[in-house]
């Protein structure tokens, strides 16, 4: 059966992002740097934070509480989100090509103020993969198979009609034992080649 529906993480597959980076510039603002470095890690509840079980508001006011964090609101959330690069090189190209054969979505882990952020600086990327699934929204991620169930119901195919492609194998290999398709993302180039292999492209 042909693939009918591919489905394009966010985060280093349609968009370059560091999260590194956004912690660095957390770190920094915090009264002691080295301390908030060890501890921040095990602080932030990212799977609540992108689930929407825990907003950003909840956790500027516990890294206030637990590491010293000096910034305001605004500038927390600009920290937070100083990590977003340029969409990753050549994938605009295979979004195009891709969207005059097959319907494409996308599936990101994800958070409200991400989300915000990325819809309003890469709305010309995002609206060429749509309908969008975030999980903040849907209360699951990645790679719980229930989420893989969602979206084929909400596709309206069936899971063995349907490609993902993430730069994070776990969900790779969660869509994979959904019944999806899968494909490991690491460069334009080398998904054109896996699209290709498959008569995709």
């Amino acid at each position: 059966m042909s693939i009918k529906a591919i489905i394009f993480d966010m985060g280093d597959v349609l968009i370059q992002h560091d999260d590194v980076q956004e912690h660095a510039a957390v770190q920094a603002m915090c009264a002691d740097p080295v301390d908030a470095g060890a501890r921040i890690p095990q602080l932030i509840p990212f799977d609540r934070v992108h689930r929407g079980e825990c907003t950003f508001n909840d956790l500027f006011r516990l890294l206030v509480e637990e590491v010293g964090l000096t910034a305001g609101y605004p500038a927390f959330v600009a920290a937070m989100t100083c990590g977003f690069g340029p969409p990753s090189p050549g994938i605009a190209h295979v979004v195009d090509s891709l969207a005059e054969r097959s319907r494409l979505a996308l599936l990101s882990n994800t958070n409200a103020v991400h989300w915000s952020y990325a819809k309003s600086h890469y709305a010309a990327l995002l609206d060429k993969v749509r309908p969008h699934f975030v999980s903040f929204e849907l209360g699951m991620m990645k790679p719980q198979p229930e989420i893989f169930r969602h979206v084929v119901a909400a596709l309206g195919v069936e899971p063995k009609e349907c490609l993902l492609i993430d730069d994070n194998e776990a969900n790779v290999q969660g869509a994979r034992r959904a019944g999806l398709d899968g494909i490991r993302f690491r460069s334009s180039e080398q998904l054109i080649a896996e699209l290709e292999a498959r008569d995709i492209l």
